[in-house]
Protein backbone atom coordinates (compact mmCIF):
# COMPACT_ATOMS: atom_id res chain seq x y z
CA UNK A 1 0.00 0.00 0.00
CA UNK A 2 2.84 2.26 0.65
CA UNK A 3 3.67 2.40 -3.19
CA UNK A 4 1.08 2.73 -4.51
CA UNK A 5 0.07 6.34 -2.17
CA UNK A 6 3.85 7.51 -3.19
CA UNK A 7 3.06 6.89 -6.88
CA UNK A 8 -0.33 8.81 -6.61
CA UNK A 9 1.59 11.47 -5.23
CA UNK A 10 4.19 11.42 -7.63
CA UNK A 11 1.47 10.80 -10.51
CA UNK A 12 -0.52 14.14 -9.50
CA UNK A 13 2.46 16.46 -8.81
CA UNK A 14 4.00 15.41 -11.97
CA UNK A 15 0.67 14.39 -14.29
CA UNK A 16 2.63 11.34 -14.67
CA UNK A 17 1.58 7.46 -14.98
CA UNK A 18 3.51 5.26 -13.15
CA UNK A 19 2.95 2.67 -11.44
CA UNK A 20 3.91 1.52 -7.69
CA UNK A 21 6.51 -0.97 -8.86
CA UNK A 22 8.23 1.53 -11.12
CA UNK A 23 8.19 4.11 -8.10
CA UNK A 24 10.01 1.11 -5.92
CA UNK A 25 12.60 0.08 -8.08
CA UNK A 26 13.58 3.28 -9.07
CA UNK A 27 13.52 4.19 -5.14
CA UNK A 28 15.80 1.21 -4.92
CA UNK A 29 18.17 1.81 -7.69
CA UNK A 30 18.92 5.62 -5.99
CA UNK A 31 19.43 3.62 -2.68
CA UNK A 32 21.94 1.42 -4.13
CA UNK A 33 24.01 4.95 -5.87
CA UNK A 34 23.97 6.42 -3.00
CA UNK A 35 25.24 3.86 -0.99
CA UNK A 36 28.11 3.14 -3.84
CA UNK A 37 29.10 6.88 -3.51
CA UNK A 38 29.25 6.85 0.10
CA UNK A 39 31.38 3.78 0.10
CA UNK A 40 33.97 5.39 -2.51
CA UNK A 41 33.79 8.68 -0.79
CA UNK A 42 35.22 7.17 2.04
CA UNK A 43 37.81 5.10 0.59
CA UNK A 44 36.15 1.68 -0.37
CA UNK A 45 37.63 0.09 -3.33
CA UNK A 46 33.66 -1.46 -3.89
CA UNK A 47 32.29 1.97 -3.86
CA UNK A 48 31.67 4.05 -7.35
CA UNK A 49 30.84 7.07 -8.19
CA UNK A 50 27.55 7.23 -10.20
CA UNK A 51 25.17 9.95 -11.70
CA UNK A 52 22.11 8.88 -9.13
CA UNK A 53 24.94 8.58 -6.39
CA UNK A 54 26.41 12.34 -7.25
CA UNK A 55 22.32 13.67 -7.78
CA UNK A 56 21.37 11.85 -4.64
CA UNK A 57 24.23 11.53 -2.14
CA UNK A 58 23.49 14.45 0.13
CA UNK A 59 20.01 13.85 0.68
CA UNK A 60 20.29 10.34 1.42
CA UNK A 61 23.48 10.37 3.54
CA UNK A 62 21.01 10.25 6.73
CA UNK A 63 19.21 6.90 5.17
CA UNK A 64 15.87 8.67 6.38
CA UNK A 65 14.03 5.59 5.08
CA UNK A 66 15.22 3.48 7.89
CA UNK A 67 14.30 6.12 10.53
CA UNK A 68 11.58 4.76 12.92
CA UNK A 69 7.72 5.79 12.71
CA UNK A 70 6.46 8.25 15.05
CA UNK A 71 3.51 6.77 17.12
CA UNK A 72 1.40 9.75 15.10
CA UNK A 73 2.43 7.62 11.43
CA UNK A 74 2.05 4.26 12.83
CA UNK A 75 -1.71 5.27 14.10
CA UNK A 76 -1.98 7.35 10.33
CA UNK A 77 -1.17 4.15 8.46
CA UNK A 78 -3.40 2.12 10.70
CA UNK A 79 -6.25 4.79 10.09
CA UNK A 80 -5.69 4.83 6.39
CA UNK A 81 -6.03 1.16 6.18
CA UNK A 82 -8.65 1.24 7.92
CA UNK A 83 -10.50 3.46 5.63
CA UNK A 84 -9.52 1.63 2.74
CA UNK A 85 -11.18 -1.77 4.36
CA UNK A 86 -14.27 -0.02 4.89
CA UNK A 87 -14.60 1.83 1.33
CA UNK A 88 -13.68 -1.67 0.00
CA UNK A 89 -16.17 -3.50 1.87
CA UNK A 90 -18.97 -0.64 1.54
CA UNK A 91 -18.37 -0.73 -2.60
CA UNK A 92 -18.55 -4.84 -2.32
CA UNK A 93 -21.90 -4.80 -0.11
CA UNK A 94 -23.01 -2.02 -2.94
CA UNK A 95 -22.51 -4.39 -5.57
CA UNK A 96 -23.76 -7.53 -3.97
CA UNK A 97 -27.23 -4.95 -3.56
CA UNK A 98 -27.00 -4.47 -6.58
CA UNK A 99 -26.92 -8.13 -7.71
CA UNK A 100 -29.89 -8.85 -5.71
CA UNK A 101 -32.01 -6.21 -7.38
CA UNK A 102 -31.30 -7.70 -10.71
CA UNK A 103 -32.02 -10.44 -10.30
Amino acid sequence: MFWEDVVMKVNLKYKSRFIGSQVKEKFQEIIKDCRLMKMYIDGDNKGKKTRNGELYYEQFEDFFWKKKESKYDIKHHKNVERHREIVTLSKKRNLEEEDKNHI
